[in-house]
């Protein structure tokens, strides 16, 4: 394995890669800093990956690991953050001294995104989660861990969401777990009545021919749910949520603080937020 460019210090491994707004994000942190331009993107498959942990080890300072490779990279990994062990995501990697150290920044991105476009803090909240996919798998075990009231865990599989739920209330028995099918509307649309942020948490969006992720009337149950899409560009739901005067957001802000987390992981330097924001921009 080689990289061409020998000035890359980090990167961003995923499949596909191609889309990924990391390198332009992350970059402008470490120009802000004077550190240059040292992070890139890389084409991985599966079969790749210890080969690249090795790679990693004697080339590179760290890296960031996107879909679909959060799991399949931790057994590579020498030591990994208990909260991110339990979530079975690791998206951020310290190579210190050749040994590898596992993070999950995504939580934490999320909280912070809440915090700046609602004022809200996440302990003693309801939260739904639409699709239990890696993301939200991170995402959920951070809120749990932050002493949140109640989660609804719906997807288009049960069981995934019941091993979910399953593992969270063994750790966190305090919290209440809801499960259900995405094809339930009538739970879904009483988990909205009573839950004080949605989160739109599968792929459904990202093309415009996606069918709806759920019934978006449903919303009108509750005015006053915070509505969430993970993805990072206007979406039905958002474009729904706006018309309809509900509070929302994308999911560029916790790409900007997962992002600025790990840079803090990598350099024990401050992340400039707003110039990393701007760069997504460009």
């Amino acid at each position: 394995m080689d990289i061409v460019d020998k000035n890359i210090e980090y990167l961003v491994i995923g499949n596909p890669i191609c889309h990924s707004k990391s390198p332009q994000m992350q970059n402008a942190a470490f120009e802000y800093h004077k550190l240059g331009r040292p992070y890139g993107k890389l084409l991985l498959e599966r079969e790749e990956l210890g080969e690249f942990a090795e790679f990693l080890r004697k080339n590179l300072k760290g890296c960031n690991i996107t879909v679909p490779f959060k799991e399949a990279i931790m057994p590579f990994v020498d030591e990994i953050d208990p909260l991110a062990l339990q979530a079975k995501s690791v998206n951020t990697i310290l190579n210190k001294n050749g040994k590898l150290y596992g993070y999950s920044t995504d939580g934490f991105g999320l909280e912070n995104s809440l915090r700046e476009n609602f004022g809200m803090t996440v302990g003693g909240k309801s939260v739904i989660f639409v699709g239990v996919g890696g993301a939200a798998q991170a995402i959920a075990w951070h809120f749990a861990s932050l002493g949140v009231k109640k989660l609804y865990l719906i997807n288009r599989s049960i069981e995934r969401a019941e091993s979910l739920g399953s593992a969270i209330k063994q750790n966190y028995p305090d919290i209440e777990i809801v499960t259900s099918l995405l094809a339930d509307t009538e739970r879904l649309g009483q988990a909205i009545q009573v839950s004080d942020v949605i989160i739109q948490a599968t792929s459904l969006g990202l093309k415009e021919s996606d069918a709806a992720p759920f019934d978006f009337e449903l919303l009108f149950l509750n005015k006053k749910i915070k509505v969430v899409d993970l993805i990072y560009h206007a979406t039905p739901l958002l474009n729904f949520a706006e018309k309809n005067q509900f509070d929302y957001t994308n999911g560029k802000d916790m790409l900007v603080y997962q992002g600025a987390k790990s840079f803090e992981i990598w350099t024990g330097l401050q992340a400039p937020i707003d110039l990393m924001r701007a760069a997504l921009d460009d």
